[in-house]
């Protein structure tokens, strides 16, 4: 006779298991703190296969300080402000802790650089030195863009006109342009270094020289001018985060002096140039 073998288990989805990575990501032990629910996780009193997590929309980001940005850039390609704002009072050495977790264990794309800074912000937040209201998304976009308007008012807008048009033969348009709503390296790399040598923009070639800007304007400044640019006079790319121009400025640094034109920032050409 044989005896039935009991029935196999089955495994977890894999969905499950980066739920409960995701439940331990900003977590580090903390003696007698009371750690508050975290809004992306609903309380579980049944299996493994009850346990939900909703991951962030970005419907909130983080409140202004040092570190606001990269934690805007960095944390909330996980978590939401809010979720990372419940987190109970930690020293900047456990942060440290936490962060390095994530990077080394989970995998997140944050460069130790920046591990001090985003650690010192988070302990301000948690700690209650900083205001801890997250901000509504769209209150942060109309002040993001309201200072991407003053940088540009402020260092574009005589070349390129506050219309965005630049001026006929001379100096090409940002509306419309390829180079400006293409991949967002692109024009951070221009900004960065300059550009000096033909460059063809909706047709037209232009020959004028364009001056570097990576040593008068911060990785927010770059950052928040393209993202104007890239939402202006017609054009309607996705905005420039500063880790990205953070990235590029490293990537970059062995540069030296303005980039010889369209020839040198191949092999992106602007697609609507003559063939």
């Amino acid at each position: 006779m044989r005896i039935p073998r009991p029935a196999r288990k089955s495994r977890a989805p894999a969905t499950q298991a980066i739920a409960l990575a995701l439940l331990a990501l900003t977590s580090v032990p903390h003696a007698g703190a009371q750690r508050a629910p975290p809004e992306s996780a609903q309380p579980s009193a049944g299996p493994l296969s009850s346990v939900r997590v909703h991951l962030p929309t970005s419907m909130t980001r983080f409140p202004p300080g040092e570190g606001a940005e990269i934690a805007n850039a960095q944390c909330l390609l996980c978590h939401s402000a809010g979720m990372v704002l419940t987190q109970p009072a930690l020293s900047v050495s456990q942060w440290q802790a936490s962060i390095n977790k994530m990077r080394t264990v989970y995998g997140a794309p944050l460069p130790a650089a920046q591990v001090d800074a985003l650690a010192a912000y988070l302990s301000k937040l948690s700690s209650g030195a900083l205001s801890a209201s997250p901000i509504p998304l769209e209150s942060a976009r109309r002040s993001e863009s309201g200072a991407g308007a003053q940088v540009f008012a402020a260092h574009c807008s005589v070349c390129h006109q506050l219309d965005g048009q630049g001026i006929p033969g001379a100096i090409p348009p940002l509306g419309g342009s390829a180079w400006v709503n293409g991949p967002d390296t692109m024009p951070v790399k221009i900004l960065l270094h300059g550009l000096s040598g033909p460059i063809t923009v909706k047709g037209v070639e232009y020959r004028g020289a364009m001056p570097e800007f990576g040593n008068q304007l911060s990785d927010s400044e770059i950052a928040q001018v393209l993202s104007y640019a890239r939402a202006h006079w017609g054009n309607t790319a996705g905005p420039v985060t500063p880790a990205v121009v953070a990235a590029q400025r490293a990537a970059t640094a062995a540069h030296r002096g303005p980039w010889a034109g369209e020839a040198e920032l191949a092999p992106t050409k602007d697609p609507q140039a003559p063939r």
